[in-house]
């Protein structure tokens, strides 16, 4: 786990929590949130989250995303 200067941890969780699958058959996913000690598995489709599924982009498209959510 690392701390990151400015970014202040909501009450209740633990952790920023960034995920991108990519099955080698053009499925991908990116999924972002506030956790707890369990990947990924608090996500409730929030606005403070981050949830992109069945985009048919290149990898480098899911970063940009990934980075914009970070950076808001």
């Amino acid at each position: 786990m690392t701390d990151v200067p400015g970014v202040a941890v909501p009450p209740g969780q633990c952790t920023l929590q960034i995920g991108y699958w990519d099955d080698d058959r053009g499925c991908r996913a990116l999924q972002g949130e506030w956790g707890d000690d369990h990947l990924l598995d608090s996500h409730e489709f929030s606005s403070d989250g981050l949830t992109v599924f069945g985009l048919i982009e290149e990898p480098e498209t899911y970063r940009m995303l990934a980075a914009k959510w970070l950076e808001r």
